[in-house]
């Protein structure tokens, strides 16, 4: 009977063609990798910030027009207030996309 050599490794230390991955932890970045990786944070950045700034004028402009038609004034076609509860929905949205825009701002 052969006896059994329990001495070799489960698996070769490089995968064929002799190049390491690291299969724990965060992957490596080389430094192109991390610039594209910051453009991309920026660019998601001003998205998230032109989408609040976009929800808070139709939240602004609900509440002149709401103002307006409290006075009695006509409205304008196109100009119509939203629901309060619409309204208060835009503004937790405008708080969470911040919140958002908070952590990526902090990523590495």
């Amino acid at each position: 009977m052969a006896a059994t050599d329990h001495t070799a490794l489960a698996r070769p230390p490089n995968p064929p063609g002799g190049i390491s991955t690291r299969t724990l932890g965060r992957p490596r970045r080389s430094a192109d990798t991390a610039g594209k990786s910051r453009q991309q944070v920026a660019l998601k950045l001003a998205s998230i910030q032109e989408a609040m700034n976009e929800i808070t004028a139709l939240v602004v402009e609900s509440e002149v027009a709401r103002k307006a038609h409290a006075r009695g004034n006509s409205m304008r076609p196109g100009q119509w207030p939203l629901a309060q509860g619409c309204a208060e929905n835009l503004i937790a949205a405008i708080r969470l996309l911040g919140q958002y825009a908070e952590l990526l701002r902090r990523e590495p």
